[in-house]
């Protein structure tokens, strides 16, 4: 078998693995986008709505961070803005007019703190690979991304997308007074001919999670079909002759993963540079020390304080490794389930804080950013997305993050949304760059609880 059709036959197993596990309960959570501030605006048409039998979800209450915006400039800034904002200086210095625009707003707005979005080299605080000029961050940031086309060359040779990569080293973390005005802020920046958006920070939230089911068993909940009908229905024994996911990194950005989980311990991916290496060195040079079997991206826990991220993808939560379950849980062990793939690897990137859990709040949106650019970087092939929010078009970093992905030839595909409603306002369903995949019932019905209309991919056994 020639190698184009090696990888056809093994991701034709990982991607009915993404499209069973995405319908399932994914993060979830609403936020407004700033006036005037769209993403993506083109794709917001109008698109019907089936009807029958449906009951939509009632609205949630609208939420993004009361004390952040998200800011990316353009090269009129020619430095650092945290740089430039930690040193006491003015803007105005390296941009006369828009500068010193922008700060009269960081007076008007309180602004207490800028931190770059992106976390490089985190981990470690001695560490100053990201800590320079902006000349010296974009050329990093270009680096890194030549770095892993070449090193994943394969893949990159799938990769469609034409024109620039988006730049995310000029994005930014306002840093605000609690209660602000948020879109009112975000509005006064984005007039600022230096801003290229200014956008509210979403948060992510979770909904319930189901228990395991069982391949070979049925009822085990009351239920008059087999347990893994879903897998059964997408024939995926069937498709096990041929190939069962050998060789496919699937990243799964969520709450992390029980990697000693006697289902899933055998199929965890692991970084052999950092596995073999030195403790307490990033012996990969990705940026990130001692990533042996991922990255835990979180945002500051206060105004004056770094990144808490480190390398502890452990799961606190479930979600995470319910999701990694269904898609690569070991076959032919005589336990539990078995995976859609159980022969591909898990890629653990946790988003969110160690101590999240749903009682706790949703979270920011920047970590997931970070944990999309993470997954592409270091080799993963499929990047999968099962949280998001509703009406939220102002995750402008999160969709470069993707197209950054596309560029390298990862696919990353994300849940409609659960909401009975037009996926056209679900985030990040809705970026055309995405593989969107909503849920059908036992009898190949539309599930009434999943989200639909044009802008859906695929529809797969969901419940």
């Amino acid at each position: 078998m020639n190698p184009e059709m090696n990888w056809l036959c093994k991701y034709f197993v990982s991607l009915p693995l993404i499209l069973l596990l995405l319908p399932a309960p994914p993060l979830y959570a609403n936020s407004l986008t700033c006036p005037d501030v769209q993403l993506n605006s083109a794709f917001r048409r109008q698109s019907p709505l089936p009807q029958d039998n449906i009951q939509p979800s009632p609205p949630q209450k609208t939420r993004f961070a009361n004390d952040r915006i998200i800011v990316k400039l353009n090269d009129r800034i020619v430095e650092s803005a945290d740089l430039i904002h930690d040193a006491g200086l003015k803007f105005e210095h390296v941009a006369p007019k828009v500068g010193g625009d922008l700060d009269e707003l960081n007076k008007k707005w309180g602004v207490k703190k800028i931190s770059p979005m992106l976390q490089i080299n985190a981990g470690d605080p001695k560490e100053k690979v990201f800590g320079n000029s902006r000349a010296e961050r974009k050329a990093y940031f270009i680096q890194q991304f030549e770095r892993s086309r070449a090193k994943y060359a394969k893949r990159a040779a799938r990769a469609s997308m034409a024109g620039e990569v988006p730049d995310l080293s000029h994005v930014y973390i306002f840093s605000l007074p609690e209660g602000t005005d948020i879109q009112a802020a975000c509005k006064s920046y984005s007039a600022n001919p230096a801003v290229e958006y200014a956008v509210p920070s979403s948060m992510m939230q979770s909904q319930s999670v189901t228990d395991d089911p069982f391949f070979s068993s049925r009822g085990s909940w009351g239920n008059s079909v087999d347990d893994m009908w879903a897998l059964k229905r997408i024939k995926a024994d069937v498709a096990w002759d041929t190939a069962q996911g050998e060789g496919v990194v699937v990243a799964v950005v969520d709450t992390g993963l029980d990697y000693n989980h006697v289902d899933i311990a055998p199929n965890v991916w692991s970084n052999p540079s950092e596995a073999a290496g030195a403790p307490g060195v990033d012996d990969d040079g990705n940026g990130f020390r001692d990533d042996v079997r991922g990255w835990h991206f979180e945002s500051p826990q206060g105004i004056n304080e770094p990144y808490a991220s480190d390398n502890d993808v452990m799961d606190r939560n479930g979600h995470g490794t319910f999701v990694a379950g269904i898609i690569g849980a070991v076959g032919n062990n005589g336990t539990g389930i078995v995976g859609v793939a159980p022969k591909a690897r898990i890629m653990p990137v946790k988003a969110y804080s160690s101590g999240w859990s749903i009682s706790s709040g949703p979270e920011p949106d920047s970590p997931f950013a970070n944990a999309i650019l993470y997954a592409a970087y270091n080799g993963a092939d499929v990047i999968n997305l099962s949280w998001g929010c509703s009406d939220c078009f102002n995750s402008p970093t999160i969709a470069d993050a993707v197209a950054v992905a596309n560029a390298l030839g990862a696919i990353v595909v994300a849940s409609a949304d659960n909401r009975a409603s037009d996926v056209k306002d679900a985030f990040p369903a809705m970026i055309p760059e995405v593989l969107t995949v909503s849920a059908t019932d036992v009898n190949d019905d539309f599930s009434l609880y999943s989200n639909r209309g044009y802008l859906v991919d695929v529809a797969a056994p969901g419940g």
